[in-house]
């Protein structure tokens, strides 16, 4: 819940930023079980807060992360991008019994296309460090793992 007050809350602040130029710089987002809001701090440079969570059997998890996007250059429709990002994760059972927390830092490489002047399609992938604790036992386990993520970004004002 308090990643979606937290999203709330900066796109509340937008209007009063409007005439700065704020809102033109803003993009809203989903992607594969969540959604994001990207702001571009200049043309090469992006910052993106991204939500996500998840459910299987009687497991929910969700991840809040921040992520940093180098845009180096832009060919035709295409712009290819890579960056890092930094996430706080959680997963709960239904009832409760167990629950872990922890996070996850990676590196991304991908690609986005402008279907058409407001949206952009995006594909990225990477190595991520992710790390977890059980918050009853207090075992611990972490890895490196693979990581994919799409995305479709609209770009309101």
């Amino acid at each position: 819940m308090r990643p979606l007050a937290i999203l709330l809350l900066f796109l509340c602040a937008a209007p009063a930023a409007a005439e700065d130029g704020f809102l033109s710089k803003l993009s809203l987002g989903v992607n594969y079980t969540g959604a994001q809001a990207r702001y571009d701090l200049s043309r090469r440079t992006a910052l993106e807060a991204r939500y996500q969570s998840g459910e299987s059997g009687d497991v929910t998890a969700g991840v809040f992360g921040a992520r940093l996007y180098r845009f180096p250059r832009e060919t035709g429709r295409y712009r290819v991008f890579f960056g890092g990002e930094l996430a706080a994760l959680s997963g709960n059972t239904k009832d409760r019994h167990y629950g872990t927390s922890g996070f996850a830092a990676g590196a991304f490489l991908g690609v986005e296309t402008r279907p058409v002047k407001r949206m952009a399609i995006g594909l990225d992938a990477g190595p991520y460090f992710i790390a977890l604790k059980e918050r009853k036992t207090r075992l611990s386990s972490s890895g490196l793992d693979f990581v994919v993520n799409t995305y479709a970004q609209l770009y309101l004002f």
